[in-house]
């Protein structure tokens, strides 16, 4: 696994976010501590460089160490930044979930949209790096 960047708030050393590229073809978000909307939407327009670059087909964002609500996030995701993933390539997305129940439910709200349904992303959560990574190789 190889470092690709870390992004850290103004005026703070400790990154908030680290980018990983897996393997070939799988970039990991390595979310760390509590987030505004702001920053959550700043990381991913970041991202959309990485996955450019390194030509991603399969996103993991591990939010274990992150806390917060991003709901106010969700129609950005919707509308502009899964559209914008789907046309880099991005084929599958999984997200490792904390018991933070504020996390949970935004990441629930953004799964069962309508919208983001119609998309075809296939989008799934898990308990682990390790499972997501499995069901990325399912197919």
């Amino acid at each position: 696994m190889t470092e690709l960047l870390k992004l850290s708030k103004t005026g703070n050393k400790k990154p908030y976010l680290t980018f990983y590229l897996k393997n070939d073809t799988t970039i990991l978000f390595k979310w760390d501590g509590f987030l505004d909307v702001d920053n959550i939407i700043k990381a991913h327009e970041t991202s959309l460089d990485l996955i450019r670059k390194h030509q991603a087909t399969r996103l993991i964002e591990d939010v274990t160490d992150f806390s917060g609500p991003f709901s106010k996030a969700n129609d950005w995701f919707v509308n502009t930044y899964t559209p914008s993933i789907i046309k880099l390539g991005v084929k599958k997305t999984a997200v490792v979930l904390n018991d933070n129940f504020f996390t949970q439910l935004s990441v629930n709200d953004l799964k069962e949209n309508p919208e983001f349904k119609k998309m075809g992303l296939l989008y799934r959560v898990f308990n682990s790096v390790k499972d997501a990574e499995d069901w990325f190789e399912e197919s």
